[in-house]
């Protein structure tokens, strides 16, 4: 595959992580006979392994929510046909799991962090060798759902109006600039250079398989892009649909996107888009849900261009997701039982 990518795409470097993942695969082989099956039983265990401890940590934080939480993210049916095998998916997902459940542990004792840290600490190593970009969009999303927990800790009503408003412009001012001077951005040399490359991707990538999918052409004017993104955004949440699907294999990935958009669509159906902002800004977990699935959607849909991909590609936001408007739809259960 790699010898088909033209030599400007700057994305393959995406498939550089195969190496890493041969070498572990090389390791384990060691103690397991040589056993592809005993390989594929240890991949699968971890990966497991990092997805129990996001249930773990969530059912801890909002134990009411058990059963709901143990159905979308322990038994999700795709994690039963993709953890299974020498793959990455596997190994992101332990490795994502981990660090989320330290990072979420901040409360507990010092020492017991401590410890479950000299973990985390090489995972997150081993994640950044595996899919950088998950990694950074780890961290991201931690640091930006840090922010908002002690901004809502404030005591003083205007002062926490006041650091609101000053997130609010920080977050806002790089999409003002960029759409100002978003084609001076575009025109330079480094632009020129990314965009071709992704343009080459794109077209080597479109040659292969048969469930492909296109986003069109970039733009190259700040709309343009932001149109992109957003497309790349919604193939990741909720492609593909069912009139994309192409052959059977396909179906039980378009019945689970249609899930995740019906969810969504229930949820703005119950919930006003005000309340929700209201919500998600007090509480840390949905600040980290939410930040996790842009940041990575935008990533994943922009770089997978077939859906047999990119249905692996999105594990790990899946748990994220349906936990992000579960507890959305707890909360608002829980704010009407009050009233009344």
């Amino acid at each position: 595959i790699k010898s088909t990518l033209p030599d400007s795409a700057n994305f393959r470097g995406l498939l550089e992580g195969n190496r890493f993942i041969i070498f572990t695969t090389a390791i384990i082989s060691f103690f397991t006979f040589d056993s592809y099956v005993a390989i594929s039983i240890v991949f699968t265990l971890f990966g497991y392994l990092g997805t129990w401890l996001i249930f773990y940590r969530l059912v801890k934080i909002y134990p009411q929510l058990c059963n709901y939480l143990f159905f979308f993210i322990i038994c999700w049916p795709s994690s039963f046909f993709f953890f299974f095998g020498v793959m990455k998916e596997p190994l992101c997902l332990g490795c994502i799991g981990i660090p989320f459940y330290v990072l979420f542990s901040l409360k507990a004792r010092i020492l017991s962090v401590a410890k479950v840290s000299l973990i985390a600490i090489p995972v997150s190593w081993f994640l950044y060798s595996i899919k950088f970009y998950l990694l950074a969009s780890l961290g991201i999303s931690f640091l930006i759902a840090l922010i908002f927990y002690l901004i809502s800790n404030i005591q003083q009503q205007s002062l926490k109006r006041f650091a609101y408003l000053c997130l609010s412009i920080l977050f806002i001012f790089p999409f003002v600039y960029f759409f100002i001077y978003g084609n001076d951005l575009i025109a330079s040399s480094v632009s020129q250079h990314l965009l071709d490359s992704i343009l080459n991707t794109t077209k080597a990538q479109l040659t292969m398989g048969n469930s492909n999918y296109d986003l069109g052409k970039i733009e190259l004017n700040p709309l343009g892009l932001a149109r992109y993104l957003l497309a790349s955004l919604n193939v990741a949440l909720f492609g593909p649909y069912f009139f994309q699907i192409n052959k059977f294999q396909l179906l039980i990935s378009g019945g689970e996107s249609f899930i995740m958009l019906l969810l969504l669509l229930f949820t703005l159906y119950k919930i006003s888009v005000r309340k929700i902002l209201s919500a998600v800004k007090n509480d840390m977990v949905l600040v980290f849900c939410f930040f996790f699935i842009i940041i990575v959607g935008f990533q994943i849909g922009a770089i997978a261009f077939n859906y047999g991909t990119l249905v692996r590609y999105k594990m790990p936001i899946v748990p994220f997701f349906f936990s992000f408007f579960i507890i959305l739809l707890y909360k608002r259960k829980l704010s009407l039982s009050t009233i009344s």
